[in-house]
């Protein structure tokens, strides 16, 4: 989006190709917007591309709201029509849909599907989603060896949202079958970690299951200016003292759109939404460089 921004290309086709972002964020109407939006546009064209990502993406959304059987239907869309390339990333949400749902069926044959491929693939990423989701399905063994292996393979990965999602998983069993103690270890990280990424609805299903072990969890408190990213931070500071967008641009060489984009991040990280409530969060921090 900033570079197209800068080079003066309109932002609105880009734009819709952040709904998994605003999926994996659980910011729920304006993902389900987002979805809609790309699906119309998508099918408008003939690109199935763009159909499956916001199916995908919307069940990422409803696993973590825990609407287990409206994330199985989306995932199901994809999987049903063997859409090249897309597997990797359906079939593990496939199986804990299923599983959650009571569809125990879908969830095996996902699994059966899942297997070939990762065991062929043979990375950390595909044998610990393989793992983590044969874990899911054991039937009468412990799975906890699997969690672990699962986890073992994921952290040798940068896929974070599939190590907190594992930790989830391993907590929620954990907390199924009596062991709170222990089951607090592993939704603590889940909960720390979605936090830390921005990704609310599952934070807010780990701080769930923490709650049923006799544990409370904050949410993670608000972002400070302290958060922001040096050209976050640079063009705060501008705004602040009462540059316009298009001299913050100038100054900065780059587009006055791109000023605004950035300007609307600033202010959602610090809670305001205004140039005159950005001075007043920014005047100490000025006063401290100074």
């Amino acid at each position: 989006l900033e570079i197209v921004g800068a080079i003066g290309q309109g932002e609105a086709t880009f734009r819709l190709m952040i709904v998994r972002l605003l999926c994996w964020r659980g910011q729920e109407q304006e993902a389900r917007d987002a979805a809609r939006a790309l699906i119309h546009g998508s099918e408008a064209i003939g690109a199935g591309a763009g159909v499956f990502g916001a199916k995908t993406a919307l069940a990422v959304l409803e696993l973590g709201l825990g609407n287990y059987r409206e994330a199985l239907a989306d995932v199901q869309f994809v999987m049903e029509r063997t859409s090249f390339g897309w597997e990797p990333m359906t079939l593990p949400l496939v199986i804990e849909a299923g599983v959650k749902a009571d569809e125990r069926t879908v969830a095996e044959v996902a699994l059966d599907r899942m297997r070939e491929s990762a065991l062929a693939s043979g990375t950390s990423w595909a044998m610990g989603t393989l793992r983590v989701s044969e874990a899911l399905l054991s039937d009468g063994a412990d799975p906890e060896p699997l969690f672990i292996q699962g986890l073992t393979h994921l952290q040798d990965t940068t896929v974070h949202t599939e190590v907190a999602r594992a930790h989830l998983l391993y907590g929620e069993w954990l907390r199924r079958v009596g062991r709170r103690v222990d089951a607090r270890i592993e939704l603590r990280r889940a909960n720390d970690m979605f936090d830390s990424m921005g990704a609310r609805a599952f934070a807010d299903r780990a701080r769930s299951e923490l709650r049923a072990t006799g544990e409370r969890a904050r949410r993670r408190v608000a972002e400070t200016a302290d958060d922001l990213t040096p050209q976050e931070r640079h063009i705060a500071d501008l705004a602040a003292r009462g540059s316009t967008n298009q001299e913050i641009a100038t100054e900065l060489f780059i587009s006055a759109s791109t000023v605004d984009y950035h300007l609307r991040k600033v202010y959602r990280k610090l809670g305001v939404g205004s140039r005159r409530q950005l001075m007043k969060v920014l005047t100490p921090n000025y006063r401290r460089d100074s």
